[in-house]
């Protein structure tokens, strides 16, 4: 791979803390129907922890009064950070996603943090126990003011849809996303599993970062992610490993491919990285079913592209096209068959 832009690539780390450290929690849980809601206090700094079964089963710490009962029924999660710096958690203790589940974390003004994991847990014994989505999940994460930060970690999709949009306002924010389980059907091989990003930064200098584990996307399953800078200097990268159920027969007409990628930085002065691999490339030699399809853009602004794509190329298994914009731009990456290249001056 290329060398990378100098300085390191600022990611949000979550930090693992006790959850009764907090003395004083100010926040409140209501639930209404099958929706959870968590308000926090309107200035103070909170620290919320949402422990869910994944049957609709919710526990919640930091809050006032203290929980005495598991919350029940729960489809919806409604998070209200408001003022003040705080930190929302929201984690399994089951293994399984089985009940349609909406979360919605607004995280408000100040600098937050978010950390989203419905990919794994701690079993009793220590040992790190996968989770995986058999009904269909959404997640949503809106900034506001401030420099906010979030990591969002997602297991397995099994025939059902999982989607994960995130809107971080003002502010230098951070979002890491890790996909730690593959996409495919359910247990009847019928219904395909579709995992969606689409993760917006804002104003200011954001970085947007989409990781894989070595996963797999299986029959009639898609996997589409959008990340987009916005306005600011911000640096937009993913880092993905897939291997693509093959198809036969090939379509008699082009179709969508199964991965898609679309990484935007917008206004500024910004990096756009890629690093992908195609484990299993398949033949297309008639041009209408590439597995993987992969753009990279600028926008307005000097900005510096670089793109890793290993897998496919000679066989129009993938496909890429680099859009610097406008500005004087840096492309480091492929050229050749299935490499689009357009709007860079150096």
């Amino acid at each position: 791979m290329p060398p990378r832009p100098s300085g390191p690539r600022r990611t949000f780390v979550p930090r693992l803390e006790a959850l009764d450290d907090r003395l004083c929690p100010a926040a409140t849980a209501t639930q209404i129907g099958h929706t959870l809601v968590v308000l926090g206090d309107a200035a103070a700094a909170d620290d919320v922890a949402v422990q869910f079964t994944g049957d609709g089963t919710a526990d919640v710490f930091g809050i006032t009064p203290p929980q005495d009962r598991p919350f029940s029924g729960v489809t919806h999660l409604v998070v209200k950070g408001r003022g003040g710096d705080d930190r929302v958690r929201v984690f399994m203790t089951g293994n399984t996603v089985s009940q349609p589940l909406t979360i919605q974390l607004d995280l408000g003004s100040g600098d937050d943090s978010a950390d989203v994991n419905l990919a794994n847990f701690q079993a009793p014994t220590g040992q790190l126990v996968p989770v995986t989505i058999r009904a269909n999940l959404r997640l949503f994460v809106q900034g506001g003011a401030g420099a906010d930060g979030a990591a969002v970690r997602l297991g397995a999709v099994a025939g059902v849809r999982a989607d994960v949009r995130a809107r971080l306002g003002a502010g230098d924010d951070a979002l890491d996303g890790f996909l730690m389980g593959g996409v495919g059907p359910d247990a009847t091989g019928q219904t395909g599993g579709l995992e969606a990003w689409d993760v917006r930064g804002g104003a200011e200098d954001d970085s947007l970062n989409l990781y894989t584990a070595a996963i797999d996307l299986g029959a009639k399953s898609r996997l589409v992610a959008t990340l987009r800078g916005e306005a600011g200097d911000d640096t937009v990268a993913a880092d993905m490993n897939v291997a693509v159920a093959p198809i036969n027969p090939l379509p008699a007409r082009l179709v969508p491919a199964p991965v898609q990628l679309t990484l935007d930085g917008g206004d500024g002065a910004d990096s756009v990285l890629a690093d992908l691999v195609l484990r299993t490339p398949q033949a297309n030699p008639t041009g209408t079913y590439y597995q993987l399809a992969a753009a990279l853009r600028g926008g307005a602004g000097d900005d510096d592209l670089w793109l890793t794509l290993d897998g496919g190329q000679d066989q129009k298994s993938s496909k890429a096209t680099v859009d610097g914009g406008l500005g004087t731009d840096l492309y480091v990456g492929p050229t050749g068959p299935g490499i689009r290249v357009l709007g860079v001056e150096e």
